[in-house]
């Protein structure tokens, strides 16, 4: 005979495993003031199987415009199709969030011997959490596939509107970024890289030392 989940006392008898079917029969739910505590908040709808967000309470709330604002600031949508995958993507940590707290209450219960009332069991939470894992997925996928085709349009648009003067400026910008080791184009990191012939600024071949074609002037003589 398997011990019974959660159990921390062990293998049962017989008599013991009979003895809690028939009280849990005659079970009317908690008893105790932190129970019934529990019981009366975990009436509340868990919402775990929602995509609308609702927020029952100030600190609810509060926690929620935390959250939505740090996604938020992370992956700063430019339009409403952005806006709405970003939603879902709060939504769906939102809901994580809440499912991790129903999981902490029902152990509570269980460990405590109280019927677990208005609470999944660990396998229906379990069944959720892959759900809201998929969701989440999902819309980081669709999110990041607008803004890579929105990245793409935009180098698009400047390659086609480039003018020798333009791309003149471009070439005097990124010579100055790179003493710096590297720049930036439209909010892009360029590392700046020497793919001629041409001698680096202050006459020493790429790989400096004694590799590299030399670069010293007729008639000078080339360091060691």
């Amino acid at each position: 005979m398997s011990p019974t989940p959660l159990s921390l006392g062990g293998r049962r008898s017989a008599a013991q495993i009979e003895a809690s079917r028939r009280n849990g029969a005659k079970s009317r739910g908690p008893v105790s003031d932190a129970g019934k505590a529990r019981a009366a908040q975990n009436a509340r709808r868990h919402g775990l199987t929602s995509r609308t967000v609702v927020l029952a309470t100030a600190e609810e709330r509060a926690a929620h415009e935390a959250l939505a604002r740090s996604v938020t600031e992370r992956y700063r949508p430019q339009d409403a199709l952005e806006e709405h995958w970003v939603a879902r993507m709060i939504a769906a940590l939102w809901r994580q969030t809440r499912l991790e707290i129903v999981e902490s209450r029902l152990l509570e219960a269980l460990i405590a011997g109280e019927e677990p009332v208005g609470l999944p069991s660990l396998a229906t939470l379990s069944r959720y959490r892959a759900r809201i894992a998929r969701d989440f997925a999902e819309a980081r996928r669709e999110l990041e596939s607008l803004q890579e085709q929105r990245r793409e349009a935009r180098i698009r648009r400047a390659v086609a509107g480039a003018t020798p003067e333009r791309l003149r400026r471009l070439a005097e910008h990124l010579e100055d970024r790179s003493r710096d080791g590297h720049a930036t184009v439209g909010g892009f990191a360029v590392s700046p890289v020497r793919g001629t012939n041409e001698p680096e600024p202050g006459g020493k071949a790429p790989g400096a030392g004694g590799s590299g074609p030399s670069t010293a002037r007729p008639g000078e003589r080339r360091s060691p």
